[in-house]
């Protein structure tokens, strides 16, 4: 019940307008308050309490950004990508959220050769792409076309999806780079970091936009009385 009470006790905060000190600014803001919590399940569960009374919260926690379910999506598409003709691997890389396609648009494409002619098409471009000008060209294009952001932005942590993809982004374009990796090379690796789980300080899951939000925060993160 402690996440209810405590979401309950920060809406009759910021509702009251108390202040902190008396130099504060005039009204309790959501970017003044943190909660302190001991894992990352509570803090997942505070801020779904939060979020039912519409207080924007932003997770600051210890996970690894590979144990995402982006991470998943995004080996997926990688996989799509080196191989555009495998028609199993296409699908299953239109079907995750960050490309959106339902169950009726597959259907409607598996009834239609040339629609999944032209799909196939399409990510050998980007396999090209990626093979000509590196990952990173290719992933903003892919994104673009796919339209990944508004098909993430519909859910209600859309902001908490789009921050770990790009975040994985800037990690494969990296790892591309150092290890001169193609796109079927790549997808493996991605594959074997999710397979570690190990989080780092490179891969550990940043803060989503927190211009106005209560910082969720593991007790061994917090650096002390660093918040207002």
């Amino acid at each position: 019940h402690l996440p209810e009470v405590v979401a309950t006790a920060i809406v009759d905060l910021l509702e009251s307008g108390q202040k902190i000190e008396p130099r504060a600014e005039p009204s309790l803001q959501p970017r003044d308050i943190a909660v302190l919590v001991k894992t990352n399940r509570q803090a997942n569960t505070m801020k779904a309490a939060l979020s039912k009374r519409n207080v924007p919260a932003v997770l600051n926690t210890t996970d690894s950004v590979f144990d995402s379910p982006e991470a998943a999506e995004l080996e997926r598409v990688l996989e799509a990508v080196a191989t555009p003709n495998r028609a199993s691997a296409l699908k299953l890389a239109l079907a995750t959220d960050m490309i959106g396609h339902d169950a009726a648009a597959l259907h409607a494409l598996a009834e239609e050769e040339s629609a999944m002619g032209e799909l196939a098409q399409t990510f050998a471009g980007y396999r090209d792409r990626m093979e000509r000008d590196g990952f990173l060209a290719m992933f903003r294009r892919l994104l673009d076309e796919q339209q990944a952001r508004a098909s993430l932005l519909r859910f209600e942590d859309g902001e908490r999806r789009l921050t770990n993809l790009f975040h994985l982004g800037e990690l494969l374009h990296e790892t591309a780079i150092e290890q001169r990796l193609n796109p079927a090379a790549l997808s493996r690796w991605l594959a074997q970091q999710r397979q570690d789980g190990r989080a780092n300080d490179t891969n550990q899951l940043r803060l989503e936009s927190d211009e106005d939000a209560v910082k969720l925060v593991t007790n061994h993160r917090s650096k002390g009385l660093e918040y207002p």
